[in-house]
């Protein structure tokens, strides 16, 4: 019995304190000061898009396909306020072949290119006489590597911007 009294003075003792020291004159609110702190995001809108198209002869219906839907990808891409430009390459490799370097004239589009829309289709729509053995891999390999090829397409990849690529085939 002599503990349970001990816990009761205790607990009488404490609540006595939180009592008295309820009675002194606190005062809570918030701090006059207001401070803000915002982030400004600086997003860049440059992208660099490789289409790497497949001309083999089961293609004709595909590149059709991806090339009635050119309109709404640049309506896409314009909508979003990007800065972009546009290169092509065929899974073709073999010598002679357009899978090294960038399919027609001018071999980058952007924006800003005349009969943009055109051009756009003309490199999607680029035939189906290529091989029959589609290196879309190696054609980018060959698009930026060291070779001859890669010198030609100088000048497409921005370090500032982001790489799209883009793959019509029906290979694995």
């Amino acid at each position: 019995m002599g503990c349970v009294r001990i816990l009761v003075i205790t607990i009488h003792t404490i609540m006595l304190g939180y009592m008295v020291s309820g009675c002194n004159n606190h005062e809570y609110g918030l701090i006059s000061e207001n401070l803000e702190y915002g982030q400004k995001y600086t997003y860049n809108n440059k992208v660099d898009l490789l289409l790497i198209v497949d001309n083999s002869t089961s293609m004709n219906i595909y590149q059709n396909r991806l090339a009635s839907e050119a309109p709404a990808l640049i309506n896409a891409l314009n909508s979003l306020g990007l800065d972009y430009r546009i290169a092509a390459v065929s899974t073709d490799v073999r010598a002679g072949g357009s899978g090294n370097k960038f399919l027609g004239t001018p071999a980058v589009l952007s924006k800003d290119t005349p009969d943009f829309e055109n051009l756009l289709t003309k490199k999607i729509q680029i035939c189906n006489n290529g091989s029959t053995l589609e290196q879309g891999i190696t054609s980018l390999k060959n698009a930026f590597g060291s070779n001859v090829s890669a010198a030609q397409n100088l000048g497409f990849l921005r370090s500032e911007a982001l790489l799209a690529i883009i793959v019509l085939s029906d290979e694995d």
